[in-house]
């Protein structure tokens, strides 16, 4: 009676291990395309600085009094140059140095930020809004320059 209870067990174990498989290799498809930088080099980093600035001040709509122009070019150029960071796993190397530099701040006070400035997408509309109109513009303008 004990022995078909048990019988198929090792069956299943394999299907499932096998299912997984496929499973996580679809996903591995998946992530090649979501979370793909936008812009490899880094040396755009200071124009997409520019644009983000310009932007704000030219953009009545932009909350630049409760939202320095930085925060809004720190998630612009994180999701730029490395979006899995907003699947919970680090800035690609060498690119936190590069914001860091960019905005004159430390290493981890890019770090620090960016957990501030992603939950602000989450919870402000207005933060969002403006954020969603600068990167679609950036974005604009990286085809229209011809960054990519």
């Amino acid at each position: 009676m004990e022995k078909t209870k048990t019988e198929g067990i090792l069956r299943k174990r394999i299907d499932d291990i096998e299912e997984y498989q496929k499973q996580l290799d679809k996903l591995r498809e998946i992530e090649k395309v979501v979370l793909k930088s936008e812009l490899k080099d880094i040396s755009t980093i200071y124009t997409i600085y520019d644009w983000t600035f310009e932007l704000c001040k030219n953009r009545d709509d932009i909350n630049t009094l409760q939202y320095n122009e930085k925060h809004y070019f720190l998630i612009v150029a994180a999701l730029l140059y490395s979006p899995r960071i907003f699947a919970g796993q680090f800035l690609e190397r060498g690119k936190r140095d590069s914001i860091a530099e960019v905005l004159q701040i430390s290493p981890s006070h890019v770090s620090n930020s960016l957990r501030s400035v992603c939950s602000w997408y989450r919870f402000y509309r207005d933060f969002q809004v403006s954020l969603d109109y600068l990167y679609s513009e950036i974005l604009f303008r990286i085809e229209l320059n011809g960054l990519r």
